[in-house]
């Protein structure tokens, strides 16, 4: 009995862990990656919360960890733009031959939809206007030294 008890508990906790963890992971999540010019390099996550974090490393007005909130209303219009460009109909990958190009790797996690799509070249102007208002958020909020 006592090791069901254990077992049982071990479970529960587990399980508990798993849901904060799934709790944390970005409704919207996009990475740019550098490239030989001055291409920006960051990653940002928006959380359900309307929380938001910034990892600049370079060519971003600014450089390291940032957080800011986004408003309620605002998180909820960008969620809409990307529910209605069916997110989940785009390609997984967009590439092609050219060299030296950054790369967008965007994820929308929301409701039924969980999809990562990567952007070498070639994506369609309705994947690259979310990248651009997603990007917009950079100069848009009130951004605050983490750490």
């Amino acid at each position: 009995m006592k090791k069901f008890s254990m077992i049982l508990l071990v479970f529960i906790l587990g399980c508990k862990s798993a849901k904060t963890i799934s709790e944390s992971e970005p409704v919207i999540y996009m990475n740019k990656t550098a490239c030989f010019g001055t291409c920006p390099d960051y990653d940002i996550s928006i959380f359900s919360d309307g929380s938001v974090l910034l990892n600049a490393r370079q060519f971003v007005e600014m450089e390291g960890t940032f957080e800011a909130k986004l408003p309620k209303e605002e998180l909820k219009a960008l969620v809409n733009d990307f529910k209605g460009s069916q997110f989940d109909d785009f390609e997984n990958e967009y590439k092609s031959n050219k060299t030296d190009l950054p790369t967008t790797t965007i994820t929308f996690n929301h409701e039924e939809v969980n999809k990562k799509i990567i952007d070498y070249d070639g994506a369609p102007e309705e994947l690259k206007e979310l990248e651009s208002k997603v990007h917009s958020l950079i100069k848009k909020l009130n951004w605050k030294k983490k750490g």
